[in-house]
């Protein structure tokens, strides 16, 4: 209890209601809360700490905007003002009653017109299904004396033009065409995402990286 800024003595301990209420909150996470972020991004393009309702109002979807003022906790006055936290905080609450990604996220994106970013859904047993794909294609091309590190950093020689190094979508998209792998760009952005060991974000990956997650990771025994 003590998690819950309590007051008292060790035999009569007082709970802050608010706080333990906070306290029963799950956080917004994964794909969730990028397309909450996303929305609160569109409404705030200030970058302000707080959005009027009547910038809200102009950007919903539905019909029923006085009901979604009721819900979050203001007033639906053009003037009155939507903070950030107060934001997050009300998908949090939505989130916990919505089971099914896709729905949550639907949800978000037909209030706010924006859209999830397209690599963002493909699944994790589809990205794996590629990689398996296109290991099993650099196998077919490798032998005694090349194995498919060797055929895959040679793809990438024919293809790179920069010499920095960086593995980007064109690139990874002529390799995988290269060994007869062609899908679209959404599972090409997914893979760079994955594979993008240093946290960068930014749809270009370090070629190295690219290595140590198609080949050399799988040979690594994951430690539990």
């Amino acid at each position: 209890m003590k998690l819950y800024n309590t007051t008292g003595d060790d035999r009569n301990y007082q709970v802050d209601y608010a706080a333990w209420v906070q306290s029963l909150k799950m956080p917004l996470t994964g794909r969730r809360l990028l397309i909450v972020q996303e929305a609160w991004a569109k409404l705030n393009s200030e970058k302000s700490d707080s959005i009027s309702v009547g910038q809200a109002r102009a950007s919903f979807g539905f019909e029923v905007f006085p009901k979604w003022c009721e819900m979050i906790g203001v007033e639906d006055k053009d003037d009155a003002t939507v903070s950030c936290q107060q934001f997050m905080d009300f998908y949090a609450d939505v989130s916990m009653a919505v089971f099914d990604d896709g729905q949550f996220i639907n949800l978000v994106s037909d209030s706010w017109k924006v859209s999830e970013a397209a690599h963002l859904k493909v699944s994790a047993a589809d990205l794996q299904q590629l990689v398996a794909t296109f290991r099993q294609s650099l196998l077919k091309r490798s032998s005694k004396a090349h194995n498919e590190e060797f055929v895959l950093r040679e793809l990438f020689r024919n293809f790179e033009r920069q010499n920095n190094g960086v593995l980007t979508l064109d690139i990874l998209r002529a390799m995988l065409e290269k060994v007869d792998v062609t899908v679209s760009d959404e599972y090409l952005e997914a893979l760079l995402q994955q594979a993008d060991l240093s946290g960068n974000a930014n749809g270009i990956v370090e070629f190295d990286e690219f290595i140590h997650y198609v080949i050399q990771d799988r040979y690594t025994k994951k430690q539990c």
